[in-house]
């Protein structure tokens, strides 16, 4: 389903980030692409139906994968480190990224690059 239909007395006065980019109406259930549009939940399974999916507004390239869990910064995702098997919430991650074991360090005795938690 597309969004509301609204009076245009209605769509003076609604900040235009509410109204949908490709259905240009009031948003049902909202959905933000990584490039920070705003379109209907609908409008966007509709999109990204078609062969080369892009955002209406400036052309970036749409896909399943490039939504708001992209950019979540509650989102589970897994460590950075090969070995690590952890998932952490993305605001958490630089700071996680610092103490995990899987870490590569330098050695202090041969130079090399090798995993924290190798290191005896």
């Amino acid at each position: 389903m597309p969004g509301f239909k609204i009076t245009d007395e209605d769509r003076r006065r609604i900040d235009a980030k509410f109204i949908c980019t490709l259905c240009k109406l009031l948003l049902y259930i909202p959905y933000q692409t990584v490039c920070g549009h705003l379109m209907c939940q609908s409008c966007v399974e509709n999109l990204l139906k078609s062969p080369n999916p892009r955002c209406p507004e400036d052309g970036e390239e749409l896909s399943e994968e490039k939504g708001h869990s992209q950019v979540c910064e509650y989102a589970l995702i897994k460590c950075d480190h090969s070995q690590c098997e952890m998932k952490i919430q993305r605001s958490h991650l630089p700071e996680h990224s610092r103490e995990c074991e899987y870490r590569k360090v330098m050695c202090d005795r041969c130079g090399q690059d090798v995993v924290f938690a190798l290191m005896k």
